[in-house]
């Protein structure tokens, strides 16, 4: 007789019931079938006897006697554990288990049921014929036998909301979607978020994933938005998402007319809100927005429009903005005098304060357009605005300030200097930085020189959109600083550039689209400091595998590389598991393809990730021995015998299996490192000989790619190697049955892992 509360009845009554053939008063009077009976009691006392941490495994018995086990958790905790647990006691033998959650179909009676009780990932295992249920079952009914006989879960302390929303970043930057979707989650029940805020962190998850389709086609996100006043990181993701999405491909070939068309076709121009201020952004893509946006206005403001177009400067000489140039200077050939003074307050008066700040600024001051610039620079919230208004004012003469104006440029003058003037560090008054590089460097000289971490932090979260990367890229010289400020940095300094890596990361890597030689520094010191945190996650892995890929495009002298070497060791210990061989083999397979300064080096770090390999090489995948395998062969060295025997004795029927599900399919891999994609395709084909293995690398959406997405049966994109217009393409041109994998690495193991498990 299975006993439960009223409210686990209410949804298990559902669970089994329709097309379920287990039903729950047969359950409950132990009148079904003797096995599962004892199973579905099993895992029901588990979930009465309020562990929350631990999983729950529930079957749904189909007429054909296929089964459906679902597999959930009541908590982030246990969910986190589950992906782990289940690849271990299941795995991809007997059942179509492949680490892909499951999205529950609130249409289906039998899944609807689950979406209120588990949390984060649901997995749907299925057991096809007789033999895949017989071993199906066993395996869960071992593991709910060790479940059973698991110590309760001590009650931990809450994570800090800033260490939550430090991994959510991190996740962010290694482009795990699941993993930054997960601490949104618990962020969002945390009670911490405002609603604005938990939409300004939905925006930063579409951006930081890449996902500009979702934010700019979703008009009822961009609507809700305008709302609030709008933080400069939100104003950025929502400009980059445009750009991405409508200018990108005009920016790289021209075609300012073309360009024009689309953007009046999208919603920019009605989103008066969301660009009313641009935080004096540095980002060219910004820029470039507003720039285009305001040529599609009636009429043109020229001032406005000329003010963007040198904020430009030197940094982009696209197409495009050539283009531009030119429709400027023909625009104000023709232009007549203008009333800056009247333009200027209708801007104001519509609240768009950028504009009207640029008009203010090229009229005689008075009282009341003081007074209007002062609240233009407040709601602008950057130094750079306050101090223009303090220098325009200070240059005025005959014009009586009354009290209010005096107090709040006082006031402008705190904001005009986030940063503290720095006292310890003579270096900095010397050799003073230029405006445009000063940002980046006076923020860690000071956070050297003593600053408080979380003052620190929320200074350059506030304020880092406003200070170029692009100039300080072009002096060599000033970079260096910069890095060597992060690399020597000991103690409190030391820990505030670790809380802050991800913000460095996302403006010096992720946002530029082709990293200068001047880099190298920067990137050494960041991947010298992920090495020395003293807790590392798979985000942290691949974060540091794009840092090292950046650093072998570069360039390295032997005793940088033999550096590199040793940190990517360090990092492998600190994180030594299975879950981490696919990075190892994916890094190794990277130093092999690149060119090698230190082959000892290399071939430790081989040697490293191979002696771990073979102390469980009874749970080495076959997508990892062939990894191995092909590696064994670059280093011309033979590869163990204990990596080539049957990882378990079914290991034929299982290569069997993959041959047999593969046959006859069409199978695509998009990549741009073209090398990994040919390992992959070679793999696939010995595994698979009658299947078909189709590379692609295009960067835009070729007739070719287009095609590609539309016939493939599988297709893997492996999204860390390619173009932001390929993905939308192959995600526009894909029909939703088909699948579309994506797997976190770009090396050939991940490649061959991610469809080996989804077959």
């Amino acid at each position: 007789m299975i006993e439960v509360t009223a409210s686990n009845e209410a949804w298990l009554s559902k669970l089994f019931s329709g097309r379920n053939q287990l039903r729950w008063e047969e359950l409950k009077s132990n009148t079904a079938p003797e096995f599962w009976s004892s199973e579905v009691s099993g895992w029901v006392s588990l979930l009465e006897e309020g562990d929350e941490n631990i999983p729950i495994c529930l079957p749904c018995l189909a007429e054909d006697g296929s089964v459906q086990w679902y597999a959930g958790a009541r908590t982030l905790q246990g969910s986190h554990a589950l992906t782990d647990e289940l690849r271990a006691f299941v795995g991809s033998s007997f059942s179509d288990y492949n680490d892909r959650p499951h999205d529950l179909d609130s249409a289906d009676p039998q899944e609807a049921a689950l979406e209120d009780v588990f949390v984060g990932s649901v997995f749907r295992i299925e057991g096809r014929n007789q033999k895949e249920v017989s071993n199906l079952n066993r395996s869960l009914s071992l593991f709910r036998v060790l479940l059973k006989r698991r110590p309760s879960t001590p009650k931990t302390a809450t994570r800090p909301f800033s260490i939550v929303r430090g991994l959510f970043d991190r996740a962010l930057s290694a482009g795990n979607e699941d993993e930054a979707r997960l601490l949104l989650t618990k962020m969002q029940r945390s009670g911490r978020l405002t609603s604005e805020n938990l939409k300004f962190l939905e925006v930063r998850l579409l951006a930081g994933l890449g996902l500009w389709h979702e934010i700019v086609v979703e008009s009822n996100r961009l609507r809700e938005l305008t709302d609030f006043p709008l933080p400069p990181r939100v104003v950025r993701d929502v400009s980059e998402a445009f750009y991405r999405f409508y200018v990108q491909s005009f920016d790289e070939n021209g075609g300012l007319e073309a360009c024009l068309e689309e953007l009046r076709a999208s919603s920019v121009a009605r989103l008066d809100k969301l660009f009313a201020r641009r935080h004096n952004i540095q980002h060219p893509a910004v820029i470039k927005v507003f720039l285009l946006r305001e040529l599609l206005q009636d009429p043109i403001d020229l001032v406005y429009a000329e003010t963007l177009f040198t904020a430009l400067g030197s940094h982009s000489t696209t197409p495009l903005v050539r283009e531009l140039s030119g429709f400027l200077e023909a625009r104000k050939a023709t232009s007549g005098e203008a009333d800056l003074r009247t333009e200027a307050d209708t801007a104001f008066a519509d609240g768009d304060y950028d504009r009207a700040m640029v008009l203010y600024l090229r009229v005689p001051a008075d009282l009341k357009s003081i007074r209007s610039m002062i609240a233009c620079a407040r709601f602008s919230a950057d130094e750079k605005s306050a101090r223009a208004v303090l220098d325009f004012v200070s240059a005025q003469s005959g014009v009586a300030l009354d009290e209010k104006i005096v107090n709040a440029l006082n006031a402008l003058e705190d904001q005009a200097e986030p940063i503290p003037k720095l006292r310890t560090l003579p270096d900095s008054e010397e050799t003073p930085t230029s405006n445009e590089t000063s940002g980046w460097l006076d923020w860690a000289r000071w956070v050297v020189e003593g600053a408080d971490q979380q003052e620190a932090v929320s200074i350059l979260r506030r304020h880092s959109d406003a200070w170029s990367v692009e100039a300080l890229c072009q002096d060599p010289e000033k970079i260096g600083d910069f890095a060597g400020l992060l690399g020597n940095a000991t103690g409190n300094a030391e820990q505030t550039f670790k809380v802050a890596f991800d913000e460095i990361f996302q403006n010096f890597l992720l946002d530029l689209e082709d990293p200068p030689l001047s880099l190298k520094p920067l990137y050494q010191d960041l991947l010298f400091i992920l090495g020395t945190s003293s807790s590392l996650s798979g985000s942290d892995l691949s974060v540091a595998m794009q840092l090292t890929s950046s650093l072998l495009s570069f360039g390295l002298t032997q005793k940088e590389y033999g550096e590199v070497i040793d940190h990517l060791n360090d990092l492998f210990e600190s994180e030594k598991a299975l879950s981490s061989l696919d990075w190892a083999l994916d890094l190794v397979e990277g130093l092999v393809l690149e060119r090698c300064q230190d082959e000892e080096a290399r071939l430790r770090f081989f040697t490293n990730v191979s002696l771990f390999a073979q102390q469980f090489a009874h749970r080495i995948p076959e997508s990892q021995r062939r990894a191995f395998g092909t590696l064994y062969r670059d280093f011309e060295i033979e590869m163990p015998a204990v990596l080539k025997e049957s990882a378990e004795v079914a290991q034929d029927d299982d290569l069997e299996n993959v041959s047999e599900r593969l046959a006859g399919k069409r199978i695509a891999i998009y990549t741009l490192t073209e090398p990994a994609g040919k390992r992959a395709r070679d793999t696939l084909r010995e595994l698979a000989p009658e299947s078909e293995i189709i590379l692609n690398s295009d960067h835009d959406c070729s007739r070719g790619l287009s095609a590609l997405a539309k016939s493939a049966d599988i297709f893997v994109f492996a999204w860390k190697s390619s173009k932001h217009q390929a993905f939308y393409c192959v995600k526009d041109h894909r029909p939703k049955e088909l699948p579309l994998l994506q797997p976190l690495g770009k090396g050939s193991a991940s490649i061959i892992r991610e469809v080996l498990e989804y077959t």
